[in-house]
């Protein structure tokens, strides 16, 4: 989260206002269920996930992605450059934000064996 502390839309201050929110009284000692890459790994199915470059979330992405490597789930990672927390949500549908979509369509249509 450091990394990118002052990052637009989405910064370190909020991140901590986030996990405060979430975990709410167990703040300092998060219950196992609620931090993901605690929690037992094995088993779970293929795992599609993006991270943004100047994203402090982007981290924590990959190192979760690398947890699930680690137990035999299959992860497709995919590293956004050049942008923010929620690059997504632009009402400019440029290139970056047309090929993520494509890409996360083409996930979903493996996942659920669609084929056009």
């Amino acid at each position: 989260m450091k990394d990118f502390a002052d990052a637009p839309v989405w910064n370190y201050q909020n991140c901590v206002a986030m996990w405060r929110y979430y975990l709410k009284d167990n703040y300092d000692n998060p219950p196992k269920y609620a931090v993901p890459i605690d929690a037992d790994l094995l088993g779970l199915p293929p795992c599609y996930l993006e991270t943004a470059e100047f994203d402090p979330l982007s981290g924590e992405g990959v190192e979760y992605a690398k947890a699930l490597q680690a137990s035999g789930v299959q992860v497709t990672l995919i590293e956004t450059k050049s942008t923010i927390h929620g690059f997504d949500n632009s009402p400019f549908i440029g290139p970056i934000i047309k090929k993520q979509l494509e890409m996360r369509v083409a996930a979903l249509r493996e996942a659920f064996k669609i084929k056009l």
